[in-house]
Formats: C-alpha cells, sequence, structure tokens
C-alpha cells in the first residue's frame, strides 16, 4: 500500500503508468495538476520535467494526490502563472454554456467557441488520469475525456 504524503503546490509527481511506464504532473492549487507530455520507463529529472509541454490541465480529488498513489519527486515554482479557464455546460440544457477561473469560482456566459480547447469543470480520480496518459501515449481515445467533451 502506498504512504499517504501531503503534497503542496508546485510539488512535481510520478504518476504509475501501465508497461511499467510513469506519466509527471505538477500541483498548481485547487487541486489543479498540470499533467506534462512524457512517458517514460525510467526516471527523469524535475528539470528535464519543468521543461516539458503541458499536456493538459484538470483538477484531481485531493484524497487521490494524498493517499501517495503519485510520489513526489521534486518541488520547482508552478509552471503555470495562472490557471486556464475551463467550462462549464448544463447537461440537460446544452446551449447554457459558462466560462470557469479555478482560482476565483467566478463564471462567465460563454458560448461553444469560447470553449474550444478548454477542459470541462470536473474533478478526475487519479486512475482517470493514469488511463488518459495512458490513451494519449497510446494513440487511442480515452473514455473520461470523451465523456467530458463539448456537446
Amino acid at each position: 500500500m502506498a504512504n499517504k504524503q501531503r503534497l503542496k503546490i508546485g510539488d512535481l509527481v510520478q504518476i504509475p503508468l501501465s508497461k511499467n511506464r510513469f506519466g509527471y504532473g505538477q500541483l498548481l492549487g485547487f487541486n489543479q495538476v498540470a499533467i506534462f507530455s512524457i512517458c517514460q520507463s525510467e526516471e527523469i529529472s524535475p528539470e528535464f520535467i519543468r521543461q516539458s509541454k503541458i499536456l493538459f490541465v484538470i483538477a484531481v480529488y485531493k484524497q487521490d494526490i494524498n493517499q501517495g498513489k503519485w510520489k513526489k519527486i521534486g518541488k520547482s515554482l508552478p509552471v503555470l502563472e495562472k490557471l486556464p479557464l475551463q467550462f462549464i455546460q448544463d447537461m440537460h440544457q446544452p446551449g447554457i454554456i459558462q466560462l470557469y477561473q479555478p482560482e476565483t469560482g467566478r463564471t462567465t456566459p460563454a458560448t461553444r467557441e469560447d470553449c474550444m480547447g478548454l477542459e470541462r469543470c470536473a474533478v478526475w480520480e487519479a486512475y482517470q488520469v493514469a488511463e488518459r496518459i495512458q490513451d494519449y501515449f497510446d494513440g487511442k481515445e480515452n473514455q473520461w475525456e470523451n465523456q467530458l467533451k463539448l456537446i
């Protein structure tokens, strides 16, 4: 069983994937995690991680972050100064869409065009994040990402 840990903003984490691979992320605050475009079978340096492209930024359940499922491997200044906007869409009335600012909780009316390329405001479980990273690098569609697309 993984050891519990208390991770903080700026911490770099190693995310176990299938096929003895690892993904990497950084905690950004408000339970948001930047996931990097890295999938390696060997451990890599925090410096390499910080210089890598960000694949996506999503919220992850705090208990999943602190349960030790993801190993802390370093710390640095957060890679983003400001968290990216997300969208909220009413599932029963898909025409009702809002932009959401994770740092303030502020919402503003939006159009579909405003939301293209943004993540839906949702909280992910650690296993869903790992599956999404694996699917990206395996060239497969991800069921969780598809469920959360703009409709």
